[in-house]
């Protein structure tokens, strides 16, 4: 199992985030509403992530459509007022002076006639057409690939899997810890989801990131006699109700359809476990083609010691960035 520790984090911090919250789950956000048959108000919020002279133009583009209130200028956040005068179907343009840095978009188009449109959209697209309605299957697609993206680019989420991993050790305590810390965080998700329990977001974050401390600090102490060591399973359950809770903010951030909320929570949830088994997967696959190279034998023990304390520093750092804020 040293090996499988070694291969996870090996992967995790090579691409680790230093953002205190591990991950940018939030997308930009973009709010159409239409005051009139050609009139359409446009507001949008992006996340801080993005630096000053780096924000994204954002318009509604189309046959005739032009501005006639607002400035069209970049920044954080802003509004400005299109009339469209041609009839046909109208677009989203997301316009980046550089690249990407890997924001996926939330589009809420607000009709005349009082519907509501939600539309997620991944860090590819950046000019979206407007459609008049949106089917079931469109909301699996986009709740299913916002799912596995937040699972995979949340690296507090993956650090803990990686523990919970190393504790776990054979192959069925790891599928029986694993069905646990899903199971965990299925439950908080949708209760938190649909408004059932609620839960400060900064708090859970906190609370995440003592998790990972907390699991990373038995691997260290190696007494094999405590809790978390005899019986995982209670481990994964424990902490996975709070991580459902950090899943639950970052689907608040995407927002629900009103009249598929269900759906768009189940495909949700199912993204985040295809993304998990994605993940463990492949570095369980790597791990395999590492045990095969007889050189990397000999800095194994090492390597895993060195990438414990790394996953607790990064922890502890998270854990006290996160802090701060909720002082501050």
């Amino acid at each position: 199992m040293k090996a499988l520790i070694t291969g996870l984090v090996l992967i995790l911090l090579i691409n680790i985030s230093p953002n205190i919250y591990g991950h940018e789950g939030r997308p930009v956000y973009i709010e159409i509403t239409q005051t009139a048959t050609t009139d359409y108000q446009l507001r949008w919020k992006i996340p801080p992530v993005m630096t000053a002279q780096h924000e994204p133009r954002i318009n509604i583009i189309g046959d005739d459509c032009s501005i006639y209130s607002g400035q069209n200028s970049a920044g954080l956040v802003g509004r400005k007022s299109f009339r469209c005068m041609g009839g046909h179907a109208i677009s989203v343009d997301i316009s980046y002076p550089g690249a990407n840095p890997a924001l996926s978009s939330l589009i809420v188009l607000r009709r005349l006639d009082g519907e509501s449109i939600e539309l997620f959209n991944a860090p590819e697209k950046t000019q979206i057409i407007l459609p008049q309605e949106i089917t079931p299957l469109q909301v699996a697609q986009q709740y299913l690939l916002g799912g596995a993206k937040h699972i995979l680019v949340g690296f507090d989420h993956l650090l803990f899997i990686t523990c919970l991993l190393f504790i776990a050790g054979g192959t069925k305590r790891v599928l029986i810890t694993i069905t646990g810390f899903t199971l965990a965080h299925s439950i908080t998700l949708a209760l938190a989801s649909l408004n059932i329990v609620r839960i400060s977001a900064p708090l859970v974050e906190v609370l995440i990131a003592l998790s990972i401390a907390v699991l990373a600090a038995e691997i260290i102490k190696q007494k094999t006699h405590t809790w978390a060591w005899r019986f995982p399973l209670s481990s994964a359950c424990v902490f996975g109700l709070l991580h459902g809770f950090g899943f639950a903010s970052v689907l608040a951030d995407l927002g629900l359809p009103y009249d598929m909320k269900i759906n768009a929570l189940i495909f949700f949830n199912v993204g985040v476990e295809l993304g998990q088994i994605i993940f463990i997967v492949a570095v369980i696959s790597a791990v395999k083609i590492l045990k095969q190279m007889t050189w990397v034998q000999a800095y194994l023990g090492r390597a895993s010691t060195v990438s414990v304390f790394t996953i607790g520093s990064i922890s502890m750092y998270w854990l006290v960035g996160r802090s701060l804020v909720i002082i501050g």
